[in-house]
């Protein structure tokens, strides 16, 4: 055991409890007979009689716990000139040994004293002492055990936390080099073709990045704040492609107040829409989000294939089936027609 000082207080607690419940064990019979066979006294029948052998029974099993106690805070510690596997046998002998050897002085001294043979009941209290010296080492193992089994289950918890929260933070990063890069080839395409709408494009694109910085700090964000995240990137898209962009938005105040998602979560399905589609100011790309009476937003669009559609590789929508992972087991629902593709996503805290 190497964390012997985290148990030290529990175990002290338990000494002195259970010395004092096996002193009234070993004295209560005895009250009534009248002599105690444990110790070379008579128990007088009086209260106060009663009450000094309970305290002085109890004072002893008490002393022997400090004994184990100190064996076990030694033999915990890492000592080389004593080999790992004789260290439980000699704390063990070494525990019985001195109790023993305690118990034997005390025995040859009442001798003297001792003005009634009482046979074999003589030899009574090395017996007893062998009993209460093992039930005290198993109730130090047990407590040793037990705690030792709470630490590596506490341990183990934070180590889960610490992984989820670093693969979630590897999650959110994995939005931002994947929508750069979309952005700024954007930008470089309207600097050649028109500089006023890249200047307004770049804006907007400055604006949404700031945002993005500061809302990557949380894991949860409220349902309004990830919309508004959200119409932020439809506005940036509306800079390149005007008006063959639109939104439609349904949902009741009362879910958009306190309902919650993770962090970019719409973004993603609105980039999603974007850029598996080919629209124009003719044939625009109507993308709908609507609230179902079941807890799921649903985020929809026409399926309006391109050409030379870019290699599709499911990151985003991977993505946010991890993350909602690390809070819900409603995950995201993807369902596709010829005509339609939709994702709906669990709104957090209703």
């Amino acid at each position: 055991m190497k964390n012997f000082n985290k148990y030290k207080q529990k175990l002290l607690k338990t000494a002195i409890i259970s010395s004092l419940l096996i002193g009234i064990y070993r004295v209560a019979p005895l009250a009534f007979i009248g002599k105690s066979q444990g110790l070379a006294t008579i128990i007088e029948p009086t209260v106060r009689g009663v009450v000094l052998a309970v305290l002085t029974i109890s004072l002893i099993i008490f002393l022997i716990w400090i004994w184990n106690l100190i064996l076990e805070n030694f033999f915990s510690q890492e000592y080389h000139f004593i080999p790992n596997k004789y260290k439980t046998p000699t704390k063990y002998t070494l525990s019985y040994l001195v109790v023993y050897l305690v118990l034997t002085l005390r025995f040859i001294i009442g001798e003297s004293s001792k003005s009634e043979d009482l046979g074999w009941l003589d030899y009574s209290p090395f017996i007893g002492i062998f009993a209460v010296n093992t039930f005290i080492l198993v109730l130090i193992n047990l407590i040793v055990t037990q705690e030792d089994k709470s630490e590596l289950k506490l341990q183990k918890a934070e180590l889960e936390i610490s992984q989820l929260l670093i693969k979630q933070e590897q999650l959110k990063q994995r939005i931002h080099p994947h929508f750069l890069f979309n952005a700024l080839s954007t930008l470089q395409i309207l600097i050649e073709k028109d500089n006023e709408k890249a200047s307004l494009y770049n804006e907007e694109l400055a604006y949404f990045l700031r945002n993005s910085l500061t809302l990557a700090e949380s894991d949860i964000l409220p349902l309004s704040v990830d919309l508004s995240f959200m119409s932020n990137y439809i506005n940036l898209q509306k800079t390149r492609f005007t008006d063959s962009l639109s939104l439609d938005i349904s949902i009741p105040d009362t879910i958009m107040n306190k309902g919650n998602l993770p962090v970019f979560a719409l973004q993603i399905l609105a980039e999603n829409a974007v850029k598996h589609n080919s629209f124009t100011k003719e044939n625009p790309l109507k993308i709908s989000l609507r609230y179902n009476d079941n807890g799921y937003l649903e985020v929809s669009n026409q399926k309006m294939p391109r050409y030379q559609n870019p290699e599709t590789t499911g990151i985003g929508l991977k993505n946010l089936q991890e993350r909602y992972s690390h809070f819900t087991d409603k995950l995201p629902i993807i369902e596709e027609t010829e005509t339609h593709f939709a994702v709906k996503i669990y709104v957090l805290g209703i």
